[in-house]
């Protein structure tokens, strides 16, 4: 995933962007796919997924996503890994090396 400017609710999001993260949230779970299909309009259920994707990451919880910071680099480092299991507890792709929960989980 890399987005061009910051998603956020409080101003005018890039539909691309909005796109990218909520293909990003739904492969770790944190987005549900409305029967519809994914669109690249805002809505509260991708802030919802930012904010505990954050919450379950330690990260700032404010549900915003900016290009290289905390909360995109960490999307961008867990999709990057090896899908071979996925996290019990987050659902997240992790490659096993802490057992049954990814690395985030298993540091909690």
């Amino acid at each position: 995933m890399k987005i061009k400017s910051t998603v956020s609710k409080d101003k005018s999001n890039n539909p691309d962007d909005v796109l990218a993260v909520k293909v990003a949230l739904a492969s770790l779970g944190y987005y549900e796919t409305p029967g519809y299909g994914l669109t690249s309009y805002p809505d509260k259920a991708m802030f919802a997924g930012i904010k505990q994707l954050q919450k379950d990451w330690g990260l700032k919880q404010d549900g915003v996503v900016k290009p290289s910071g905390e909360t995109e680099q960490k999307i961008k480092g867990v999709l990057g890994k090896s899908p071979i299991q996925r996290c019990v507890t987050c659902g997240g792709p992790h490659g096993g090396s802490h057992g049954d929960q990814c690395e985030f989980c298993a540091n909690k």
